[in-house]
């Protein structure tokens, strides 16, 4: 069976259809996609709605990412993921749910927090349970992920939130993460998403109109200091 993996979309709607059509025709079977919908880019309600037609064409499951929580919350009147943030993502989250205006993001796909497959944990962020935002950048962290994947019996996990892509191996348990396809932090810019197939985890480049994304990015009522702020990313200026 072959899985593909998608994380931090982040309203990038170019780079999702591309990286879709890109593992529709490396035939996956199933769609695991490890969170974070929206934010930065501004396509939300486009994102959305092709997010919600994905179960139409293949099984897909969607993990809850620290930027889909945030959504739950602000729409749900709570604040506390939100005081927390830089004011230039503030202003995106802002400008986003504005932009979404009645649609409900919890309520719009079915969410899980997890998902297993076999002896693969696939989760947003890292192992350590719902709503655990801890990074895995560092060797410190990776090693106690490490550690929690081998105490919950798994061999592999699967895991987004950093923008980067991973493939290591720590005392025996493989950490593997795709990258993102709508925000990438490697200092490249390049869009990637991952493909699972009979225990071998390979990270496929997305190729798509980036000038497309930036311009409705420039296009936006976002502040010239937030649009500069999001644009680093796509420039490789932000590694």
């Amino acid at each position: 069976m072959k899985l593909g993996v998608i994380s931090d979309i982040h309203a990038n709607l170019h780079a999702l259809e591309a990286a879709l059509a890109l593992l529709a025709a490396e035939q996956v079977d199933e769609l695991i996609v490890l969170g974070d919908l929206l934010s930065y880019g501004c396509h939300p309600r486009e994102v959305l709605k092709l997010m919600r037609d994905l179960p139409r064409q293949r099984p897909t499951t969607v993990l809850v990412g620290n930027h889909d929580q945030l959504y739950f919350e602000m729409q749900a009147g709570r604040a506390g993921y939100f005081d927390r943030m830089p004011l230039w993502i503030q202003e995106s989250a802002t400008w986003t749910l504005a932009a979404l205006g009645s649609e409900r993001l919890e309520g719009a796909l079915s969410w899980h927090e997890e998902h297993v497959v076999g002896d693969t944990l696939f989760a947003h962020a890292n192992p350590f349970g719902a709503r655990d935002w801890c990074y895995l950048n560092g060797n410190d962290d990776r090693r106690r992920a490490a550690s929690a994947l081998q105490d919950r019996g798994f061999a592999r996990g699967v895991f987004g939130h950093t923008h980067r892509a991973v493939d290591v191996d720590i005392d025996g348990v493989r950490l593997l993460n795709p990258g993102s396809v709508g925000q990438p932090r490697d200092g490249t810019g390049d869009a990637t998403v991952g493909m699972w197939s009979e225990q071998d985890f390979r990270t496929l480049p997305v190729t798509y109109d980036t000038s497309a994304h930036l311009a409705g990015i420039l296009d936006s009522t976002l502040s010239r200091a937030t649009q500069a702020e999001i644009l680093k990313y796509h420039q490789g200026a932000r590694p």
